[in-house]
């Protein structure tokens, strides 16, 4: 039952990983190589110009909370209770 559970563990990682590094890269991918923000085969979605550092700003929180469920939501604190052997 672990071996499914890491793979689905790390492919979500890996998915939300992605869509933050796209969502950071959009002003880029946008205006320097005129690539759309998602491209949907027949539809292509572009971010205008006022939401451009909103998106930018939602991929950077994306990427934080990412990380934090990666780690498993524990504090620091926590953390080092457990690896010095604490109950």
């Amino acid at each position: 039952m672990m071996m499914p559970l890491g793979i689905i563990y790390f492919s979500i990682a890996i998915i939300l990983f992605a869509l933050s590094l796209d969502f950071v890269a959009a002003p880029i991918k946008q205006y320097v190589f005129d690539l759309p923000l998602l491209d949907l085969g027949r539809y292509s979605v572009y971010v205008g110009e006022n939401f451009m550092p909103l998106v930018m700003f939602l991929g950077a929180c994306l990427f934080v909370v990412m990380m934090h469920v990666v780690r498993g939501w524990q504090s620091p604190r926590q953390t080092g209770w457990r690896h010095a052997g604490g109950k």
